[in-house]
């Protein structure tokens, strides 16, 4: 299966209301993807998710627990999304998409509960340090909503041919009584 296949059945089976963890800080520029993508996705693309964490509003480590455990019990048949970043040394950017969670914090070894039945990690270069140039972390976040946005989009025509088979199932149903 190529990348393209594989991306649209990811986002088929997301199902209806998918919750997006955008999980970072923004204390730190490497950091702040999480939060950026999920600012990305409520105020650019708009997506029809319940989207947690955003610059405003950032998902990290002390309140992950916590807030995401609220999501998962408001909406609790909705899949979940983990979307995180971490550092490489290679001077190039990687988004890969996992079918399945993730630990975030490890890297600065923080014990945090695995989260996410997708997760889409970017690993962008690291510096001199801890320098990293903004605009390419804003690039590689608009990229992931971008991808995010056409994976709900995947979910949701697939939840309206469901829905039009239930229907048409049950139109059939009732004329046949």
């Amino acid at each position: 299966m190529n990348r393209s296949d594989r991306i649209i059945t990811l986002g088929k089976s997301l199902g209806k209301d998918p919750i997006i963890a955008c999980i970072g800080s923004t204390k730190i520029i490497s950091d702040c993807f999480g939060p950026i993508v999920g600012q990305l996705l409520t105020e650019k693309y708009r997506v029809k998710a319940n989207v947690v964490g955003t610059l405003f509003a950032p998902l990290h480590a002390v309140n992950l627990t916590e807030r995401l455990f609220s999501a998962v019990n408001e909406h609790p048949l909705s899949k979940v999304i983990a979307v995180d970043a971490c550092e490489i040394n290679e001077n190039r950017d990687l988004i890969r998409i996992i079918d399945g969670g993730i630990k975030p914090g490890l890297a600065s070894g923080k014990d945090l509960p695995r989260i996410g039945d997708i997760s889409i990690v970017a690993s962008s270069y690291k510096y001199n340090g801890n320098l990293h140039c903004l605009g390419r972390i804003y690039r590689l976040a608009d990229t992931v909503a971008k991808l995010i946005d056409f994976m709900i989009a995947q979910s949701n025509e697939q939840s309206a041919k469901e829905q039009q088979i239930h229907s048409s199932y049950y139109r059939n149903y009732n004329t046949c009584s």
